[in-house]
């Protein structure tokens, strides 16, 4: 593809902002040096240096045999990373809208234009618009600059002028903007956390230099930054689609998130709710009904998201105990009912926020409280939205596809996010309250796993894991749901932080897997999503050279 010249001056300038970011980046791996074309350090035609970007975890060293190599550069330039909530989740839900949509509007992750602005152009070739989306890095818990993230900024705003310049170019109008701010933490004073004012402040001048930039290009300035990274582009798609009602019903409004700069439940909440394009109503009329599981104050441990202790455990047990008997009392309605469990970050606290029966619109406990609640309200409007249509259509068979389709997403949610990453039910092996590990709590301590979720297995340990974490959460799922029919298969993606897993169930009616490492896929057949996913599709990489994987699964 043919790269104007135009966008060719801009890519050459801004590759030296680009360039002198990547310096601060942990080291690529010794295979990354060229591409096929012999061009040093994979310098682009458009000037740029296709190096992994600040920010996401390319840049990562790994440590599983086999699974190094960029994978950026394979990606569709609305996935953010290869993680299951930034590409198996997208994927997933893109498949969902409306064709229309999907047909006119060309969806970019402006860093990935900047890293590839010859992709980027052929993904806007024949649509009339496009939606941006980026994510500005977090800075967690500093109290002044550092190059660690001002660099980083400089480089992410750099990328969206490129993104602006190739739309501009092409005649192609900028209908949204979409951007977020990572994990940024509280500060401790007095013993306890504090908001984080240069967190704050940090924000507010972000969105000044956001702004001031969409200015120069003609567009109005976007919504305000914030907090969240990982349901950005679900968030952006749900955007899209017209507005819808959501009632809210929060267990503890007052309860801390602690990498959301300290604010609260109910900050965060609406937040999300804005930020997917759903307006408050009552729960007489609204159209989605959100039920939200959070820390009590008392129980919320220096507000940094940490365990309760034994005494603070049984206070909050008591009181979700409660909460989930008001959602059990839904009945026919969780088929419009969205369940988030925000109580920590990164996983579910225990199963007390399981739903009653997975027939349920949504369910999430990924991440941060914007994270969470930002992905669990963005695909609950898109298969609501999926539903209304089918039922209009007056199809029968894609009113089943449909429904499955949202058995699917939900179980899939719920086996990932308790019984694999969960704190007292998953892969994350704490005991909480009564100390009693469960059965993958203790197969984790019998074969002496690293206790941090973040940290690297060997090949070994991963593959162990994946396959114990299988087993445990089909056994819970059925022992708890006993009309589901299928199992649930964890699949390693092309980095081996544990937590880091494609969810597959069985009786699903979507296929898109997102990114697999084709190494463990090929030495372990569990492993392949066409096992389970029965017309995933196999697409290598635009450029072969790119990668040591070469592969990648679904559209």
């Amino acid at each position: 593809m043919f790269t104007p010249p135009a966008i060719l001056r801009l890519c050459a300038s801004l590759s030296l902002v680009l360039s002198a970011c990547v310096t601060d980046m942990d080291s690529p791996s010794d295979d990354e040096g060229t591409l096929a074309d012999g061009k040093a350090d994979g310098a682009t035609a458009a000037g740029l240096r296709r190096q992994p970007l600040p920010n996401n975890q390319d840049a990562q060293l790994n440590a599983v045999p086999g699974l190094g190599g960029r994978y950026l550069d394979a990606l569709p330039p609305y996935v953010f990373s290869p993680r299951r909530q930034t590409d198996q989740m997208v994927r997933q839900a893109i498949s969902l809208l409306p064709p229309e949509l999907t047909r006119d509007v060309a969806f970019l992750h402006a860093q990935r234009v900047a890293q590839d602005p010859e992709g980027a152009a052929l993904a806007l070739a024949g649509k009339r618009e496009a939606v941006l989306v980026g994510s500005l890095k977090g800075i967690n818990g500093a109290t002044k600059d550092d190059p660690s993230f001002t660099r980083v900024h400089d480089q992410e705003l750099a990328a969206l002028e490129v993104a602006l310049a190739l739309c501009r170019d092409r005649g192609i109008r900028v209908r949204d903007v979409l951007y977020g701010m990572g994990d940024s933490s509280p500060t401790r004073a007095g013993g306890r956390y504090v908001p984080n004012a240069f967190a704050l402040a940090k924000r507010d001048q972000l969105e000044g230099r956001l702004g001031a930039l969409l200015t120069r290009y003609g567009y109005a300035r976007p919504e305000p930054l914030t907090w969240g990274a990982d349901e950005l582009m679900l968030a952006a798609f749900a955007a899209q689609l017209p507005t819808r009602t959501v009632s809210l019903t929060l267990e503890s409004p007052g309860s801390r998130s602690f990498y959301d700069s300290d604010a609260t439940a109910e900050e965060v909440t609406l937040e999300a709710v804005n930020k997917v394009g759903l307006a408050v109503a009552d729960d007489a009329s609204a159209d989605l009904h959100l039920h939200l599981f959070s820390l009590l104050p008392q129980a919320n441990t220096a507000g940094d998201q940490t365990f309760p202790d034994a005494t603070e455990y049984a206070a909050q047990r008591a009181a979700d105990q409660a909460f989930a008997a008001g959602i059990a009392r839904r009945g026919a309605a969780l088929a419009r009912t969205v369940i988030v469990d925000a109580r920590l970050n990164n996983g579910a606290l225990d199963a007390a926020a399981l739903p009653p029966s997975p027939d349920v619109l949504g369910f999430g406990s990924w991440g941060t409280g914007g994270n969470n609640l930002g992905q669990a309200l963005a695909m609950a409007k898109i298969v609501a939205a999926a539903e209304d249509r089918a039922r209009t259509a007056g199809d029968a068979a894609t009113i089943e596809r449909v429904t499955r389709t949202r058995r699917q997403l939900a179980v899939e949610a719920i086996a990932h996010d308790v019984f694999f990453i969960g704190y007292a039910g998953g892969a994350s092996g704490a005991s909480v309250g009564d100390g009693r590990p469960n059965d993958l709590a203790r197969w984790l301590r019998d074969h002496a796993l690293p206790v941090a979720p973040g940290q690297k297995l060997t090949e070994a340990q991963l593959v162990g894991l994946y396959r114990e974490a299988s087993r445990h959460a089909t056994a819970q799922l059925r022992a708890r749901f006993p009309s589901l029919a299928g199992r649930i298969q964890f699949v390693p993606q092309p980095f081996n932080r544990r937590f880091e897993a494609i969810s597959i169930y069985s009786e699903g009616a979507l296929p898109q897997a997102g990114s697999v490492s084709s190494e463990l896929v090929a030495n372990y057949p569990e492993f392949r999503p066409g096992a389970t996913y029965r017309s995933y599709v196999v697409s290598p990489p635009r450029d072969a050279a790119v990668g040591s994987n070469g592969r990648f699964f679904g559209p």
